[in-house]
């Protein structure tokens, strides 16, 4: 019984391996500016910087920025918040 089970998993493994994994750019067109744009390693590397980059001062803004308004905020906090 331990062996049929054992075969099982082998036949469910070797299955999981020998699919093809899922990659959205597959789904993209082939031609044009735009999938062009979103296959860019360098685009989607500079897109996770810039969400990195606003995580991170959504943080600090929200640590160090105790006003209730923009008005009194210290520049540094008026100027990002228009960015």
């Amino acid at each position: 019984e331990i062996s049929g089970r054992l075969d099982e998993i082998k036949l469910a493994v070797k299955n999981i391996k020998e699919s093809p994994v899922y990659n959205v750019e597959d789904l993209y067109n082939t031609t044009g500016f735009w999938q062009f744009l979103a296959k860019n390693f360098r685009f989607q590397h500079i897109t996770l910087c810039m969400i990195v980059a606003n995580t991170l001062w959504m943080g600090i803004d929200t640590d160090l920025n105790k006003t209730e308004s923009l008005g009194p905020t210290p520049l540094i906090f008026r100027i990002a918040d228009n960015l």
